[in-house]
């Protein structure tokens, strides 16, 4: 191709493009243009006012259409009895002052304002808790711009994060659930002149709906309430927004419920370990301060205001271990009362009454006792023989000193003493008789116990004489072993004894506490995405 050939049809491109560029800017300024013109007649000051209720005649009740998408429950502050959540507000309504016919201003079907060139209803949050924003709805709260249709249609988005004032009651905490409202509605326009209703075919939760680690959601709802004040004769219209939910719980039993029952646990050990080992009072003493501890840890997460179930139930806690502390030093005291006569009250009691219960009436300590009392009964039997024989040997040797006194021509006289039994007594007599010998007044005579007491009536004396026994009087080796083996006995039954009431205490502390919580015996279902419902019920 020739240059010239390239320069003419280089000409005729820039040309065409030109041509093109500058129909589409003149067209691009003719519809600018017309959505100035539509400006500048909606928005005449001597037409239109934003102060101005959108209706034709004073008669007429302006319709808000109003609904609440929640995205997010940002947080549940028990302390302060509030909730904070991010949600979505739209609001619609009909300005009749604000149409248009979109053939004159080419084809303009909607334009975007800012919300203070129009007027906007003053729906505002009623239990606001904001500092920062103490309106919680209106031009100051919402910014986004408004939506203007050519038939009248005005439509209001807006992205929002309420803090609003909502009663958490927190008796059964951690397994509680709560109900909190969101209460929607014009401060200034009473039921006559303003009306709220709902936006119907609204489902929760939507896709945009983000999940709180701690909050299930049971239920959202929104309902339309009319309600009188003591301000005013007219009745005002409201949207309340209800959201029920329930907390969730396992991360709490995980790391406030386990712990605080393995620490209380501990002090079962307390009723196991031997007495003879010292380390009792040391391990319940530390049990008691290592829940102390844990419950000054815990006591940020609880409300000040309430009395929770886990605070019961570390309160319950605490008094058990002290109450095993207190048990475990009496038993203490008990085990180390070697020579101390033990009351019969108590015997009867513990050792007769309690040891049946728990299973420790016949224990190896008692059969070594018995076996001990069956060799002393023997060795006694050896001892009274071995009494008799001397007996014997001595009458005799004395009877032969009183024949050779008689032949020497002497008698016994005042003074005189002779040991023997009740029998030799008998026969001293009847010898001395045949022998002729004067058994005169004086002569003492001192009888043994007779070898037909037994040694079981002998002991039984001694057991019936206990009682009236003093703590100081000198008390044999079996007698010792006797009294420690009962306080033995006496603290070993109390440890089972106890030990079994502290277990059963633990469970039903458990059990009467946390049980009480309806969330345990109701079967409320969570809201998902799959398995949506109607905000509205129809």
């Amino acid at each position: 191709m020739s240059p010239s050939r390239k320069r003419k049809l280089i000409f005729l491109v820039d040309v065409l493009l030109g041509f093109t560029l500058s129909k589409g800017i003149a067209a691009s300024d003719a519809k600018l243009s017309a959505e100035k013109r539509l400006h500048k007649r909606l928005f005449n000051e001597s037409y239109y006012s934003v102060d101005l209720l959108p209706r034709h005649n004073l008669s007429t009740t302006i319709n808000v259409q109003f609904a609440l998408e929640l995205i997010k429950i940002v947080e549940v502050n028990a302390k302060e009895q509030s909730m904070t959540v991010y949600g979505w507000v739209r609001q619609k309504w009909e300005n009749p002052s604000l149409r248009w016919n979109k053939s004159e201003f080419d084809g303009i079907d909607r334009i975007f304002v800012e919300p203070k060139r129009v007027w906007v209803p003053d729906i505002l949050l009623y239990n606001n808790k904001d500092e920062q924003d103490h309106f919680g709805g209106g031009r100051t709260s919402y910014r986004s711009g408004i939506t203007l249709f050519f038939n009248g249609t005005n439509v209001w988005f807006n992205p929002m994060i309420f803090n609003v004032l909502c009663r958490v009651k927190v008796t059964y905490f951690p397994f509680d659930n709560q109900t909190c409202k969101l209460k929607f509605g014009s401060w200034m326009h009473d039921a006559t002149t303003f009306d709220i209703t709902p936006i119907k075919n609204l489902t929760f939760p939507t896709k945009h709906y983000q999940e709180n680690g701690e909050w299930e959601i049971y239920k959202v709802k929104m309902k339309r309430n009319i309600e009188h004040y003591q301000c005013c004769k007219e009745p005002f219209v409201d949207i309340t927004v209800t959201i029920e939910m329930g907390r969730e719980s396992m991360d709490y039993f995980i790391n406030y419920i386990v712990p605080c029952c393995l620490i209380s646990s501990m002090i079962f050990l307390g009723f196991i370990l031997p007495p003879e080992s010292g380390e009792r009072i040391g391990l319940s003493i530390t049990v008691l301060l290592a829940m102390t501890v844990f419950q000054q840890l815990t006591s940020e997460i609880m409300p000040s205001y309430d009395f929770p179930i886990l605070g019961q139930y570390y309160f319950a806690i605490i008094l058990e271990i002290g109450a095993s502390v207190v048990v475990t030093t009496t038993i203490l005291n008990f085990y180390h009362r070697t020579n101390r006569r033990m009351p019969r009250w108590m015997r009867t009691l513990v050792i007769e009454w309690m040891a049946t219960i728990v299973f420790l009436r016949d224990t190896p300590e008692k059969r070594k006792i018995q076996r001990r009392k069956s060799s002393r009964r023997s060795r006694r039997r050896k001892q009274q023989s071995i009494i008799n024989d001397v007996c014997k040997r001595s009458f005799k040797k004395k009877q032969e000193e009183m024949k050779d006194q008689h032949n020497q021509g002497f008698n016994v006289t005042f003074g005189d003493t002779i040991y023997c039994g009740p029998s030799n007594t008998e026969s001293l007599g009847a010898e001395m008789e045949n022998l002729g010998i004067q058994l005169n007044y004086g002569v003492n005579t001192y009888p043994f116990k007779s070898s037909n007491e037994t040694l079981d009536d002998q002991l039984k004396k001694k057991e019936e004489a206990r009682p009236y026994m003093d703590d100081n009087e000198a008390l044999s080796e079996d007698e010792l072993a006797i009294r420690h083996w009962e306080w033995t006995l006496v603290a070993r039954i109390l440890d089972r004894f106890f030990l079994v009431i502290a277990v059963i205490c633990g469970i039903v502390t458990v059990a009467a506490i946390f049980l009480r919580a309806p969330k345990l015996w109701s079967d409320f279902k969570m809201l998902s995405i799959d398995n949506p419902e109607p905000l509205v019920d129809e």
